[in-house]
């Protein structure tokens, strides 16, 4: 027989678990009305106050600042608002998020935790070459 041969074993794709878990197949999605849905309605009325603030910027550049002219108290207090409704905003957003970073870290910190055992057990059972 000439040619080459080529391996007749077959090639499996390897799929670590470490832990037994059922396999979830999801059937829908439906939009947030938990305790996450506020998260989504703060970011909302900030995407809301960060686009007035610019577009009230702009106005006041067009109008004012690039005639040279003096920009009207009222204006700046305007202004100002947006500033304060976006700095609010911010606050209660990272009030908001602050338990959730909590949960992550404590993930995080739990899947560090699973794969130390590992990492030791492998390093003591590789010989040295």
């Amino acid at each position: 027989m000439t040619g080459v041969q080529t391996c007749a074993l077959p090639i499996y794709l390897l799929k670590v678990k470490i832990r037994q878990d059922a396999e979830a197949v999801v059937v829908a999605h439906l939009p947030g009305k938990g305790k996450y849905a506020e998260i989504k309605q703060i970011e909302e009325e900030l995407k809301k106050a960060e686009e007035g603030r610019r577009i009230l910027q702009a106005s006041i550049q067009r109008e004012f600042t690039n005639k040279g002219l003096v920009v009207p108290f009222d204006k700046q207090k305007e202004l100002e608002g947006f500033k304060n409704k976006t700095d609010d905003l911010v606050t209660r957003r990272a009030e908001a998020i602050r338990p959730l970073m909590t949960q992550l870290t404590q993930v995080e910190q739990q899947i560090e935790n699973t794969k130390t055992p590992y990492k030791t057990s492998m390093t003591l059972t590789q010989s040295p070459h």
